[in-house]
């Protein structure tokens, strides 16, 4: 393969000519986090850095008075050891802020001499080569050498590390807004469903006592003909499968033809679907048909879940979805009228969330697009 005009070949690919080729430990510092787990406090000023923390994105923390390592400002931290296929080997987070971060043990600083702290953390983030690591067998242990072997390209000015870094940073704040904007229509929607189901507020035009009855009473069918095993290896196809958890697949055959139903899973957890057309479902979910408007008693189900958890499942072992329990659950009986009113109010929070959600798909992946481009220098900034 020709090498473009001014661009030179390395160990990592084509690169810029400007751009140099270099190994982390050579331009940066290693530094490994130290054990914490006896000062965990819950009040405690600083922040302790574990794999859990930063696999969740700092949703999970602990906090501790003292602090035996500490991060500063530009320092890139890695997970260091995971579980097979964990999603957390490798993973790294920016340190924002000083005198607030203790690294812990598994946990490593690497912190930048030559290159950019947010263009070093795009680098290193789930980078391929930590993640060769993994057989998939055994717990991945990153080690110094590991970590500092990785061979990474870059530019050799400050002025077009930073334009790189950003360029992804302006992405990630986009991001971040439009996480935020789809957790507020959750909280939204759900601050309504828990004032229209429990008849604190009603719809304009309705009016009276909502009646109450078994679910057995709504349901016209509980099918309980065979299903596909989850082990029976279909071919991929155009069929929507509904297995354990509320997930789906696609396979080639169809069990339930122009069906209407409601989809019950037992996944470690009650969850319900609403669907209409062809489909099958494995041996840990009930289809039902039932009188009544199927987004209403999805959404009340849903809102619901729960306590419905506690309701329709049996035994100590292997959890089953009982189907006797399902149909004594107490549901509210709006006329059709308004459960048609108030699927369609949630209908209109779910448009915007799905809405939003697909926006969100599409800056990921335009963020994708852009890092392997920018990152490996075939698109310059400066």
């Amino acid at each position: 393969m020709s090498v473009p005009t001014r661009y030179k070949r390395t160990e990592v690919g084509m690169i810029p000519e400007e751009w140099e080729c270099k190994q982390i430990g050579e331009v940066a510092a290693f530094i490994n986090g130290k054990a914490h787990e006896k000062d965990i406090s819950n009040q405690g000023k600083y922040i302790v850095v574990n794999s859990k923390f930063i696999s969740t994105e700092g949703a999970i923390r602990k906090h501790s008075d003292q602090c035996y390592c500490e991060a500063i400002v530009g320092d890139v931290l890695m997970v260091m050891s995971d579980v097979p296929n964990g999603r957390a080997i490798a993973k790294c987070f920016l340190v924002d802020r000083n005198h607030l971060y203790a690294v812990n043990q598994r946990i490593c600083i690497i912190r930048p001499r030559q290159v950019a702290g947010r263009l070093l953390f795009y680098k290193l983030n789930r980078n391929s080569y930590y993640l060769s690591f993994d057989d998939g067998v055994k717990q991945t242990n990153l080690r110094k050498i590991d970590v500092s072997s990785c061979q990474i390209a870059f530019p050799n000015t400050k002025t077009e590390q930073h334009a790189i870094a950003d360029s992804l940073g302006d992405v990630d704040a986009l991001l971040v807004a439009l996480d935020s904007a789809i957790e507020k229509q959750r909280d939204l929607k759900q601050a309504t469903m828990q004032q229209l189901f429990t008849g604190e507020t009603r719809l304009p035009g309705f009016e009276g006592k909502w009646q109450e009855m078994y679910f057995a009473e709504l349901c016209r069918t509980i099918h309980q003909r065979s299903p596909i095993s989850s082990g029976d290896g279909l071919e991929e196809g155009g069929y929507p499968l509904f297995v354990s958890g509320g997930q789906q697949k696609r396979i080639n055959k169809a069990l339930f033809i122009n069906v209407e139903a409601l989809v019950f899973s037992d996944g470690g957890m009650f969850d319900v679907k609403w669907y209409r057309g062809d489909f099958s479902v494995t041996d840990h979910c009930l289809v039902v048909e039932l009188d009544g408007n199927m987004p209403f008693y999805r959404e009340w189900m849903q809102l619901n879940r729960r306590a419905l958890d506690l309701q329709t499942f049996k035994g100590t072992g292997l959890r089953n979805l009982d189907k006797p329990s399902l149909a004594k659950v107490r549901v509210p009986c709006p006329s059709p009228e308004e459960q048609a009113a108030i699927a369609c109010v949630l209908a209109d929070f779910n448009n915007e969330i799905d809405t939003l959600q697909c926006r969100r798909a599409k800056t990921a992946a335009l963020k994708q697009a852009m890092m392997q481009s920018l990152l490996t220098g075939r698109i310059r900034l400066v």
